[in-house]
């Protein structure tokens, strides 16, 4: 279906000012381009994922991402013992709300 929100065709808000319309080039045509602002991107969609290719050979790289709705918690599978001042000590099926994702290593 077409976007029907803030910054569709319709510009039901009154969003689309001469001066937004002339910096991107809107037209409000039916050709299935569309805009929307980040935060409707956020709640109307459950990420991201493109490809680019480089060059002759034809590389290709790919990202995806998901939008996290809410906090992102994790269930301890044992007991643990910190070692560190940056570290918390947790028992075994403890919910830990992790903060941050890095390889090999989650901090909550």
């Amino acid at each position: 279906g077409e976007w029907l929100g803030k910054f569709s065709d319709e510009n039901k808000y009154g969003e689309w000012t001469e001066e937004l319309q002339a910096a991107t080039g809107w037209l409000g045509l039916n050709d299935g381009k569309f805009w929307m602002n980040i935060e409707d991107f956020v709640m109307n969609s459950g990420g991201v994922e493109y490809a680019r290719t480089f060059g002759p050979p034809w590389k290709k790289i790919t990202q995806e991402s998901r939008f996290q709705k809410g906090s992102l918690q994790a269930t301890a599978m044992w007991e643990y013992e910190a070692r560190a001042d940056n570290e918390i000590s947790f028992a075994k099926g403890a919910i830990v709300e992790v903060i941050n994702v890095n390889p090999g290593w989650w901090y909550g």
